[in-house]
């Protein structure tokens, strides 16, 4: 085998023609084919392994004498430059995934498709989709820079599809993907989707085309991800306010001492100077630099610090023993600054110039802060900014999700003295432990939201240990529970015990559409782990005999209770009047429309509607094409409040996990809203003469936070819910008079609280549910 791939090898190849290979191909064609045909038998890898025999029998074809004779030369750079092109030009493998839809899965109508592609050389200039023999008619794909893969051209591709249902048939349908390179190479990868046994137009016909009236869903998160990079350096003040910050920093009242502490080891000691530029240039001057290097890098981090003058600042250099564990260093820095406040920066990591000042401004307004976070984004390897993190305010269930803070914290020295200071045993999470200790004893908690940080992001985090450490603060605050994993890679789930198992009274308001209410009573009693509940169905004039006949036999159930409720339909007063005939506990308001998905959705509410601090608990809902309906409340969006992470795919994590983990929010959906029954008494219920329709469910919720209590949203709970099939939508002609004096009644009540929702960010716009960025910041 051997000999027949060597025979018809070029004599006249030299050296110079192996590192410039335009001419070995040419002349050495049936060669490499040869070559080629040998890794399609599988045995390319039989043929490196030989990598000495090889060099062996191609020494005496190669003219070494006219660079050099030395063996070992050719041994490395030539035969590596050779082979590598070898392999890569005439096998330029096409790699690639599809993440979504997964596999098997069953969609009705919106499809997105999603997926990272690569070649080893060449670049991807097509991708196209089909399902079955039908192509889809765009499908959008841009470079990725990962880390990880410098030489390889990566792709991430994107294509939304809303598709009538009797285009294809029921059952398995195959989706393909393929992917074209420059080089003329093509690649097809497939997955099998299903299409609903009961179809889109079956669905439309039983509940309604109210049930499907959404838009086809063609949001990415590549997509406002771009958006959002056109305008990040729209957010840095310019010079003339950095001047002015500067005037300004001299007339505060509060002129606090920030300490910045950093290490730089070998590895990383070259992104120091970039990080020293940025500190030298905040426009806020009374801060104190302690840091700690390698004696290895010694030389080159004195000459840096050499051409500084530091005439407002002081620098404290410290060099260790390489044999030092470099994880020590951060209680050696602490030991040599003397700032009021303490704040660690990674050598790579950059500031914003205005980041010190915009803390101490802060602390001129709130001088309790004990701990201070703000927005951050990530430098590429180009020094680019891209995937900026515009973060809610304090958001503690957020934070034991995802520990969403990030890296750049300003923290009261006297308090980090009084938990102890930093554990090196703890690694690289060191600052995570230290939020974790310093949240047992403060609540004096602040957010920025400005990009005040730019994390050169190297790594993963430690996950594992970060779950070990909060298992470890959650057993020390005395709250029983476990924590698991999320449900992203990169996520944590608190799952708290339930205590005494009390009883949860879900009311049910309904008119006619039997088949949405059986649909809905039938999935709780099948899919329901949680068994101390009562139903109360609460009857708004019915008239169908199907309804009238439904309700009569399901009424003699010993956990079902049917009440009647004669008067005019008004939402606030139907919930009201059940909730005055509950006997549980817990209050689950829940519409007609809905139906179960997890079994552990009763469960996984009332962990979070028992606990003290919590005023109410809403769920994930989707609609039946499997794309959000509401994934907690942010309010300001069209004026008074939108759905969070509306029409993305439910397989989407959504915006830094958003979609996907346990947090606070300003107010929930009253589709599925559970509530105490003494907190929803004490609020004299849902505002039944103001409110009687529309928002309900988010009057209700700003009350709730006034009382300083939490909502909670989980995705833990996760319902379909066909939004309005049974009522109809509140923006038809008849129903709008009605719908414009509730807006108008919220607009005046709530107005200045709806237009700054803590749990989202200014830097986002109010005119979608995507979290894309604003156009311009509002204040």
């Amino acid at each position: 085998m051997e000999n027949s791939v060597l025979k018809p090898f070029s004599s006249n190849l030299n050296l110079s023609e192996a590192l410039f290979p335009d001419k070995f191909e040419t002349e050495n064609t049936q060669f490499v084919h040869s070559i080629y045909r040998f890794e399609k038998q599988n045995l390319i890898e039989q043929f490196i392994s030989k990598q000495n025999q090889f060099l062996f029998k191609f020494k005496s074809k190669l003219k070494l004498n006219q660079f050099s004779t030395n063996w070992n030369l050719f041994q490395t750079t030539p035969f590596l430059r050779l082979k590598s092109f070898i392999y890569n030009y005439f096998n330029p493998r096409i790699q690639g995934e599809i993440f979504s839809p997964r596999e098997g899965e069953v969609t009705l109508g919106n499809l997105e498709i999603s997926g990272l592609t690569q070649t080893r050389i060449g670049k991807i200039y097509k991708i196209e989709a089909f399902i079955n023999d039908l192509k889809i008619n765009e499908v959008k794909f841009e470079k990725q820079s990962f880390r990880n893969n410098k030489n390889q051209s990566i792709y991430q591709f994107t294509a939304a599809v809303k598709f009538a249902p009797e285009s294809f048939p029921t059952g398995t349908n195959l989706l393909k993907i393929k992917v074209y390179n420059s080089l003329g190479n093509k690649k097809v990868f497939s997955r099998s989707i299903i299409i609903g046994k009961e179809n889109t137009l079956d669905l439309i016909k039983r509940y309604g085309k109210k049930v499907f009236s959404i838009p086809s869903g063609e949001i990415t998160f590549s997509k406002f991800q771009k958006e959002n990079q056109r305008r990040i350096s729209q957010i840095e003040p310019s010079s003339k306010e950095l001047t002015l910050q500067r005037k300004q920093s001299c007339k505060f009242n509060y002129k606090p001492l920030i300490s910045i502490i950093t290490n730089i080891y070998k590895e990383t000691w070259k992104g120091f100077k970039k990080t020293f530029k940025s500190l030298i240039n905040q426009s806020y001057k009374n801060w104190e630099l302690a840091l700690v290097a390698d004696y290895s890098i010694k030389s080159e981090i004195v000459k840096i610090l050499q051409n500084y003058s530091a005439k407002d600042s002081q620098i404290t250099a410290v060099f260790l023993d390489t044999k030092v564990d470099k994880f020590q260093y951060l209680n050696e820095c602490s030991k040599l600054t003397k700032g009021d406040f303490i704040s660690i920066v990674n050598s790579g990591d950059q500031l914003a110039p205005n980041a010190l000042f915009e803390n101490v401004s802060l602390l001129n307004q709130q001088s309790n802060a004990d701990f201070i976070y703000s927005d951050e984004n990530i430098l590429s390897l180009n020094d680019n900014r891209c995937q900026p993190h515009f973060k809610p305010d304090w958001s503690p269930d957020y934070f034991y999700s995802t520990m969403y803070t990030g890296n750049l914290g300003l923290y009261r020295r006297s308090l980090v003295n009084k938990i102890g200071g930093f554990r090196p045993e703890f690694r690289e999470e060191q600052q995570i432990d230290l939020v974790l200790r310093l949240i047992e004893q403060t609540q004096n908690i602040f957010h920025i939201p400005k990009i005040l940080f730019h994390q050169n992001k190297i790594g993963t985090e430690n996950w594992v240990l970060r779950k070990q450490l909060l298992s470890k603060h959650l057993e020390k605050i005395g709250l029983k529970a476990k924590v698991i994993k999320g449900l992203t890679d990169d996520t944590l789930r608190v799952k708290r015990t339930i205590p005494n198992a009390p009883k949860a009274t879900i009311i049910i308001p309904t008119c006619n559409k039997v088949e949405l209410l059986e649909n809905c009573i039938n999935s709780i009693k099948t899919k329901t782990n949680y068994k101390n509940y009562e139903i109360i169905i609460v009857d708004n004039n019915s008239s169908e005999s199907s309804t009238l006949d439904y309700l009569s036999q399901v009424s003699v159930k010993q956990d079902i209770k049917v009440l009647h409720y004669s008067k005019p339909f008004n939402f606030s007063a139907i919930n009201n009047f059940a909730a005055n005939h509950a006997k549980g506990e817990l209050l689950l308001f829940l519409n007609n429309d809905t139906e179960v998905i997890s079994n552990e959705w009763l469960d996984s509410m009332i962990e979070h509607a028992i606990r003290s601090e919590v005023g109410a608990v809403g769920a994930r809902l989707l609609y039946f094409n499997d794309t959000v309906q509401h994934a907690g409340i942010i309010t300001g969006i069209s004026q008074i409040a939108g759905h969070s992470h509306k029409y993305y795919s439910s397989n989407h994590s959504g915006y830094f996990n958003r979609a996907k983990t346990i947090q606070n929010v300003s107010a929930v959906t009253g589709a599925c809203l559970m509530v105490k029954a003494e907190t929803f008494k004490s609020l004299k219920g849902f505002d039944e003469k103001n409110l009687p329709v529309a928002f309900n469910d988010i009057d209700l919720c700003l009350r709730i936070r006034q009382k300083n209590l939490l909502i909670v949203y989980t995705p833990f709970a996760e319902l379909y819910h066909y939004e309005s099939a049974s009522r109809g939508s509140d923006q038809t002609l008849k129903n709008n008079p009605r719908f414009q004096k509730e807006l108008n009644y919220m607009l005046e009540k709530w107005g200045k609280i709806l237009a700054k929702d803590p749990y989202y960010n200014p830097n986002l716009t109010l005119e979608r549910e995507d979290f894309s960025m604003e156009n311009f910041r509002r204040s």
